[in-house]
């Protein structure tokens, strides 16, 4: 996680993206092992028990924004045969089950969220929701700064022609 940089020593390739994640299993873990008297460090079972609850809780809001976003295209029946096969058939499973620490849980829960913000800033254009869209764009890019890709989901929302790409300009 780190590299070194000639003349700077040693320097973290991360952001804060995680840590941001991360604070609300973290600070449950440390309520329970200060209460339950274990060792708070960070690396004992009540850290880990709610760090990977708080996965499992960004996996399910990720699949439930998306069941919101995909009714409004398919049906229930449709829709629930994508949430289980996305939710059960991919290495998002395993992630969220087996290494809750890799980000792929929260991404899938943040990039639903910027797909959510995109689509309701253009249908009510305002501060509300153009912050929660730049809010949700940041964080994404705190986890992963490559990730500013997926700032292309706001920007070409209903775009569908050249014509409507020249409008949006």
């Amino acid at each position: 996680g780190h590299i070194e940089q000639r003349g700077m020593g040693v320097v973290s390739k991360y952001t804060v993206g995680m840590a941001i994640f991360y604070a609300p299993g973290f600070l449950m873990g440390h309520l329970h092992a200060k209460l339950g008297g274990w060792t708070t460090d960070g690396y004992t079972l009540p850290y880990r028990l709610w760090m990977q609850l708080g996965v499992m809780a960004y996996f399910f809001i990720g699949l439930w924004v998306l069941r919101k976003l995909l009714l409004r295209y398919a049906g229930e029946w449709s829709v629930a045969m994508v949430l289980v096969a996305l939710g059960l058939g991919t290495n998002l499973f395993y992630y969220v089950i087996v290494d809750p620490g890799m980000p792929h849980a929260t991404l899938f829960m943040a990039v639903t969220w910027l797909m959510h913000f995109s689509i309701k800033f253009y249908e009510r254009p305002g501060w509300g929701y153009s912050s929660m869209l730049a809010l949700t764009a940041s964080l994404i890019c705190l986890v992963r700064p490559n990730h500013v890709i997926l700032w292309a989901i706001p920007m070409l929302y209903g775009v569908h022609s050249l014509s409507s790409a020249k409008e949006r300009m």
